[in-house]
């Protein structure tokens, strides 16, 4: 076969691809052509199509991978981009349903100019848009859309009553009986102690941090974990009263009550009590479909916000903050860069939160959080190691406080699911290991803590493929 025909073939290959790019953007383009008699679900779809190509050209490819970075229709099948749009259109008709608040026309106007001017990537967001056209009603009905209805629909179900009112009932009866400890380890509930020091060399703390029976803050640190604390008994900062059960209190995913067991100057022992609410994803996996993928394009004249001239993504000393709605608070977690997305998962939540299995997806061009899947997640812990292979986060090892890990999963960005790692011949359980991805496999190699003894062992490489 000679060399001028497997041009030929190549160059072909991308004409058609770059020939059926542009038909999609046509199609979605054209879908915006009818105005305000709505974008057709298809539109939707290759609208959604060409925010993708956007997204999968700024993805990093590891230059460790044996293979060349394939076309984004062999990593994302059009049934996860439809399944994508259609839960976006589901997500909004839930709004409108259940919490009494359609998406109206200023709701999405209102989006893009916070995008506008807050996006911490102006050059992707021009590129999004681009891709759209610049047209006002597809940048709504699309990309806006999605982040406002996820951000909107996550929020209002983490504290309305119709869904956690009995589980707070129940949680505020077992509260009434609670008088000590001894108690609070008898109740139905998940039940765990931390103790946290304050900080005081870089010495100490790297002891402390890998002891594993205690977590290190720094000064400001220790002073809004305190203040926390406080708060929690309702007493002036720093007052914080021991052997007291607090009220019950609640977050976005749980009911908890704390009890303070020992305290000193610089450290102090915690004990809490959590009731965990029924997580989103269950609940809309349950109920998704009772809601039709359609919406109806109300009258507006959307307008096109202009970008804000953000800074350099890497000026000196220069630090800008991130969109605060559905930011994961944590400790000891992992973070990896995709390109176009930071992912950040596990670690320890401190007191009240306790040990993550969750994690967060941060859109620098769009200023927003999209929460990560908990279907088959790995379960909670810290100490873990996360490579990124060009379209998937892994994941492995750590503790959760009783146990060196060996278990781990693999995060599919596109689909938004998780896939367990295998256990068979993996290595034995560790925390603060490193990893590194070759291209077609992850070696983790490092220490292994073993909490009773405080004593660290070499142990041999490993390799997940």
């Amino acid at each position: 076969m000679s060399r001028n025909y497997i041009k030929n073939i190549v160059c072909g290959k991308y004409w058609l691809i770059g020939l059926l790019w542009i038909l999609s953007i046509g199609m979605c383009v054209g879908g915006s052509a009818a105005g305000h008699e709505g974008l057709s679900l298809e539109a939707r779809i290759a609208c959604q199509r060409a925010l993708e190509e956007v997204y999968w050209k700024h993805t990093i490819w590891p230059e460790a991978n044996t293979s060349p970075k394939p076309q984004l229709s062999e990593v994302m099948s059009e049934e996860e981009l439809r399944k994508k749009v259609t839960e976006t259109l589901r997500m909004s008709k839930a709004l409108e349903e259940v919490w009494h608040h359609p998406i109206i026309g200023n709701d999405l106007q209102a989006e893009m100019e916070r995008m506008a001017e807050t996006t911490k990537d102006a050059e992707t967001l021009h590129e999004l848009w681009s891709a759209l056209g610049n047209d006002p009603q597809l940048i709504a009905e699309v990309l806006a859309r999605q982040t406002l209805v996820e951000r909107l629909i996550h929020d209002w179900y983490a504290f309305d009553e119709r869904f956690h009112g009995r589980l707070k009932k129940q949680a505020m009866r077992k509260v009434e009986s609670l008088l000590s400890i001894k108690d609070m380890k008898d109740v139905k509930g998940a039940y765990h102690e931390m103790e946290w020091r304050k900080g005081r060399n870089s010495e100490d703390s790297a002891k402390d941090y890998m002891s594993g029976d205690a977590l290190e803050f720094s000064e400001d640190e220790w002073q809004d974990a305190i203040g926390r604390l406080s708060e929690i008994f309702g007493q002036k900062e720093g007052q914080i009263p021991l052997g007291q059960v607090s009220a019950l209190q609640e977050d976005a995913e749980r009911f908890y009550v704390v009890e303070v067991l020992q305290k000193e100057t610089e450290q102090v022992k915690v004990a809490v009590v959590e009731w965990r609410k029924v997580d989103f994803d269950k609940w809309w996996s349950r109920v998704n479909e009772r809601f039709a993928p359609e919406t109806e394009d109300g009258a507006f004249n959307y307008r096109l916000p202009e970008i804000a001239a953000a800074p350099l993504p890497y000026a000196p000393n220069a630090w800008s903050p991130t969109s605060a709605s559905q930011v994961p608070s944590r400790s000891g977690h992992t973070a990896v860069w995709t390109g176009t997305y930071m992912i950040v998962w596990g670690g320890y939540g401190g007191t009240t939160y306790g040990y993550q299995s969750n994690g967060g997806r941060y859109n620098p061009s769009t200023n927003s959080w999209q929460q990560m899947s908990l279907a088959n997640a790995p379960s909670g812990r810290t100490g873990h190691s996360a490579v990124w292979t060009g379209t998937e986060m892994i994941i492995w090892g750590g503790n959760d406080s009783a146990d060196n890990l060996n278990t781990g999963g693999r995060y599919n960005l596109s689909a938004n699911t998780w896939t367990p790692t295998a256990t068979t011949g993996a290595p034995s359980g560790r925390r603060y290991h490193t990893a590194v991805w070759t291209g077609t496999q992850m070696i983790v190699w490092g220490v292994e803590w073993q909490l009773s003894e405080h004593r660290r062992t070499i142990q041999p490489i490993g390799k997940y493929l």
